[in-house]
């Protein structure tokens, strides 16, 4: 029997993470059609990868992020609720691969948060899913965060030779998670890291991917 506790978002008495109500209020967010390739929020290939194709092959996102998934993915970051990270990761199937790579934190960082939320993620998806490898794709420049760069243009530059691949992805069908996607230079830069390294194959699994007013890599 499953102890009442209270809900992640309303705090309502519950038998689970979320209460009924607030689960169908995160389920609607659910995306269904988007951009293969960046899973921007239209109908096939959206104009930018069109125009200049990603290094990343394709993009799979659980939910838009979008309110109230946003309180729960930041919840989740910077408080490090488990119970929450296994919700977040059950709304998401990881496609085939040969092996899933988390998003990685610099060392400085991972030790202030005390924790991956990306690994954490990835650890929690349903079965069946790649093997797990999180140390084979390291962060070695400590970047700002992201989301204090004005533009996508600050954003590639930021995170520019800040990944570097530890082992042999030569041939693989490579997986990497991470929570949230919005202008897409991080999973940029790690695909051209991955591919530079001789992966076949780089996959973005995404929980949640932002809903731009205007769709930019």
């Amino acid at each position: 029997m499953l102890l009442l506790t209270c809900c992640a978002l309303c705090r309502a008495l519950c038998r689970g993470t979320l209460c009924p109500p607030c689960m169908v209020d995160v389920e609607r967010l659910r995306v269904v059609v988007a951009c293969p390739q960046c899973a921007a929020p239209t109908d096939g290939l959206c104009g930018v990868c069109i125009k200049q194709p990603p290094a990343f092959d394709c993009t799979v996102a659980a939910l838009c992020y979008l309110p109230p998934l946003t309180m729960l993915v930041q919840y989740f970051k910077f408080y490090g609720s488990w119970q929450l990270a296994e919700l977040l990761a059950s709304f998401a199937v990881a496609p085939a691969a040969d092996v899933m790579l988390p998003v990685p934190l610099h060392p400085t960082r991972e030790s202030w948060r005390g924790f991956n939320q990306a690994r954490e993620l990835a650890k929690m998806l349903p079965s069946p899913a790649p093997p797990l490898r999180d140390d084979w794709l390291r962060r070695v420049v400590d970047t700002l965060p992201q989301t204090r760069q004005t533009n996508v243009a600050a954003r590639r530059r930021n995170v520019k030779g800040a990944f570097t691949v530890a082992a042999a992805v030569r041939g693989r069908r490579v997986l990497v998670v991470d929570d949230v996607m919005s202008s897409g230079a991080t999973m940029q830069e790690i695909a051209k890291v991955l591919k530079k390294a001789g992966a076949a194959k780089v996959i973005n699994l995404i929980i949640a991917r932002t809903v731009p007013k205007k769709s930019t890599l």
